[in-house]
């Protein structure tokens, strides 16, 4: 949910013309996640 929320800010601060705050990435991600889980090849 937090992906979709970030990406949905930044589309909202691209559109009101705001490209400095659209190109900040504020998302920090648990450790832990699919990608870590070890079940095929994520990342």
């Amino acid at each position: 949910m937090a992906t979709g929320y970030e990406q949905v800010r930044s589309v909202v601060a691209y559109l009101a013309g705001d490209l400095e705050a659209a190109k900040l990435v504020q998302l920090s991600l648990p450790e832990t996640g699919v990608c870590n889980s070890g079940a095929g090849g994520c990342c």
